[in-house]
């Protein structure tokens, strides 16, 4: 049988940037919210530049050795032509495949978020969740998905660009944004943006809108896209403020097998490597309020569960008899401010990654 396609998602935002804060200095100042939380977290390679071709190497080497085969990278832009967090696909990613330092068949995806960050992180509980806010969610309209493409096109048509049936990936974070955008125009706007995508020398485009619940699959299934997944889909977000990973996964699981008896879409299972976006709170939360940062704290994500958890999702589709190019995805391969990265840490070494290698196959045992 050939090997599943399984990707990492991979949040470009260790560099200095526009988006008025810096990732590290998060990840760095993170204190413990209550006894026993497990913070701050410290990468062992120390706080690598992003924007440099020599860190994706690093990082794509890495990925390849332990069974990954590619990274699908988090990507804004919008109508007014503002972009975030650009610099790692132009200056590294791009220039790092080019001078052939990528392994042999690693593979780069596309994961649009229209939803622009807050301006500045952490944030205190005198101010509003950053979930919340106007400023966020901009406006967007059929015209604009072609325009995207036309952004994106560069990535979209790379030689090691991801495939998924034959067309390039393209991710939509935050999918039920389509419907809430494009109203009643959304199957029209979608199937136009296809068709763009063919004038410009694709073979098509392959749809993938992101939920957060089960409830958003009804919200995506008449758009026309070719797939649902996730990015993080596995806290219980309402639920109590600490959480265990290995009961959420069987949470999930039987999400995932009620949307195939419901949709008919497929859906591409998405893993969490772990959840604690404390990091991006200040450290006077009252213990009761909910809304991001302010969501719960997952315990228990250890090399081996998350492995374990990868595993299922790949089985999931191989028993759904998908073909071996619908891909799983781990979220992430290095979103530190979130505490869901499989890059090597100073708690766990590189045990994520010889977890996953184990699980794939491959490298150290």
């Amino acid at each position: 049988m050939t090997r599943r396609a399984l990707y990492a998602y991979h949040y470009p935002a260790y560099h200095r940037s526009g988006s008025g804060w810096f990732e590290w200095d998060l990840v760095r100042a993170a204190a413990p919210w209550f006894p026993g939380h497990a913070k701050p977290d410290v990468p062992l390679w120390g706080e690598l530049d992003d924007a440099e071709p020599a860190t994706f190497v690093r990082q794509a080497r890495a990925a390849a050795a332990a069974g990954l085969d590619g990274f699908v990278f988090d990507t804004w832009w919008r109508p007014d032509g503002a972009t975030l967090y650009a610099e790692t696909l132009e200056r590294a990613v791009l220039p790092a495949f080019a001078a052939g330092e990528v392994p042999d068949d690693f593979r780069f995806g596309i994961l649009w978020c229209p939803v622009w960050p807050r301006v500045a992180l952490p944030v205190g509980m005198e101010q509003p969740s950053t979930a919340q806010g106007p400023d966020r969610l901009f406006r967007f309209g059929p015209a604009d998905l072609l325009a995207l493409v036309d952004y994106l096109l560069p990535y979209l048509s790379h030689p090691r660009a991801i495939h998924v049936d034959g067309r390039p990936l393209l991710g939509v974070f935050h999918g039920w944004r389509l419907a809430a955008e494009l109203g009643g125009a959304g199957a029209a706007a979608i199937a136009a943006m296809r068709a763009h995508a063919r004038s410009r020398g694709l073979p098509g485009l392959y749809l993938a809108g992101c939920l957060n619940s089960a409830a958003d699959a009804a919200v995506l299934a008449p758009l026309g896209l070719d797939a649902l997944t996730s990015y993080v889909w596995w806290p219980d977000w309402n639920g109590p403020a600490r959480q265990d990973y290995a009961a959420l996964g069987v949470a999930r699981r039987a999400d995932w097998e009620h949307l195939a008896t419901t949709q008919a879409l497929p859906y591409l299972p998405s893993i969490a490597a772990g959840w604690d976006a404390t990091p991006r709170g200040k450290r006077d939360w009252d213990g009761q309020r909910i809304g991001f940062p302010w969501t719960p704290v997952l315990e228990g994500a250890t090399p081996e569960a998350v492995a374990y958890a990868v595993g299922e999702g790949l089985a999931y589709l191989d028993r759904r008899g998908a073909p071996g190019d619908h891909p799983v995805f781990i979220a992430s391969w290095n979103e530190w401010s979130e505490s869901h990265r499989l890059e090597p840490c100073l708690r766990w070494g590189d045990g994520y990654l010889r977890a996953l290698g184990r699980l794939r196959g491959v490298g150290a045992k």
